[in-house]
């Protein structure tokens, strides 16, 4: 496949892991945010926006992110977007509503997110 999800949710790792390139980690959404902001300095490119679906940082736990990589160049929007992504995380001043007792619900709500863009990215 030609992209990578990088994920810190463990629902979408377990239902797509060995049908494309999985990154997971278990670490909060500003970190993910963090790690997709590494992988934009390595050279990779967004696919899917870090903001998607219009749930705010403070409102779920869980992100899904696609990116795939470029030919060894800073992609400058990519950098913009993920930037703008970890300041508004950032706006939010760290306060996450408590979710655990529906965390199933949240792991759904950034799941079915990223199989919307799934399609789409199949074709790279």
């Amino acid at each position: 496949m030609g992209f990578i999800a990088i994920t810190n949710n463990a629902a979408l790792k377990a239902k797509y892991e060995g049908q494309f390139d999985i990154l997971y980690y278990d670490v909060t959404l500003r970190e993910i945010f963090i790690i997709v902001r590494d992988k934009v300095h390595e050279g990779y490119e967004l696919l899917t926006h870090p903001l998607s679906g219009s749930v705010k940082p403070n409102e779920t736990p869980f992100k899904t992110v696609f990116i795939r990589k470029e030919k060894g160049k800073l992609n400058m929007d990519s950098l913009a977007l993920i930037e703008g992504a970890i300041m508004t995380c950032d706006k939010f001043g760290g306060r996450v509503i408590d979710y655990k007792e529906r965390i199933e619900d949240f792991q759904l709500v950034d799941m079915s997110l990223a199989e919307s863009a799934i399609p789409a990215l199949m074709a790279f």
